[in-house]
């Protein structure tokens, strides 16, 4: 069980567990005045809760492994916000061909693996390996669930940002806020933050950077994440 400063959540028998890309995301992204928002991808539900958190915003998640819905669905009911938090058993392509909803934004730590070794576990595999849900399919089910003038935001790994931000601009969908993550003083950004919107829109980029030289968290880190953490 993960305890935040507003709720806990737990990720026992979810795919993909609590971690720093989710805490990342969720603290980071704009929500600026959304009401209706999907996670794609939910496991746990860490990121649901977040954005939650943070707006007043009604959240569905959706996932295809069973087990992780039932646990975000826990998760949600235990937290301040249940009702405003939705958990689906659902394959994205399926949700976006068949629903009518419309988001003002999707937010999602996809599967971004492509033709690398898997682990043996099968369920992790399906959560961070492309094969259900490669970047075509991604961005062309969002398209289909976007409303007028809304976003999407990722995280991704630094190296595989290229390959997505080429296929979002084959969906006339362009990057319009991007954060390189670095995690240690002295390294190369390892993961990318980034936001995609329609229309025509300047990039705004910067860097984050989790760890001091010495280990320890970085001011800039402490101030995105104060409102989660209990050690801050």
């Amino acid at each position: 069980m993960f305890r935040f400063k507003q709720f806990s959540v737990n990720d026992e028998a979810s795919s993909m567990k609590v971690g720093t890309d989710a805490v990342l995301l969720g603290a980071w992204v704009g929500l600026d005045s959304a009401f209706k928002l999907l996670d794609v991808g939910t496991g746990c539900g860490i990121i649901a809760l977040m954005v939650t958190q943070r707006s007043g915003a009604f959240v569905d998640a959706i996932d295809i492994d069973e087990a992780s819905v039932s646990e975000a669905r826990q998760n949600f009911a235990g937290s301040p916000w249940q009702e405003r938090l939705h958990a689906l058993l659902v394959n994205f392509i399926d949700f976006a061909a068949t629903g009518s909803q419309k988001y003002d934004h999707i937010i999602s730590n996809p599967p971004y693996f492509h033709r690398s070794l898997k682990a043996p576990d099968p369920v992790r595999c399906k959560a961070r390996h492309d094969d259900e849900l490669p970047a075509p399919g991604f961005f062309a089910s969002s398209l289909k669930l976007l409303a007028p003038g809304g976003k999407i935001s990722l995280v991704l790994p630094a190296a595989a940002f290229p390959v997505w931000k080429q296929e979002a601009d084959q969906h006339q969908l362009h990057c319009i806020r991007a954060t390189s993550v670095i995690s240690k003083e002295g390294k190369v950004p390892y993961r990318l933050l980034a936001t995609f919107g329609c229309g025509s829109f300047g990039l705004n980029a910067d860097t984050l950077t989790i760890h001091r030289a010495d280990g320890t968290f970085t001011d800039q880190y402490r101030n995105l994440t104060k409102d989660f953490y209990l050690a801050f």
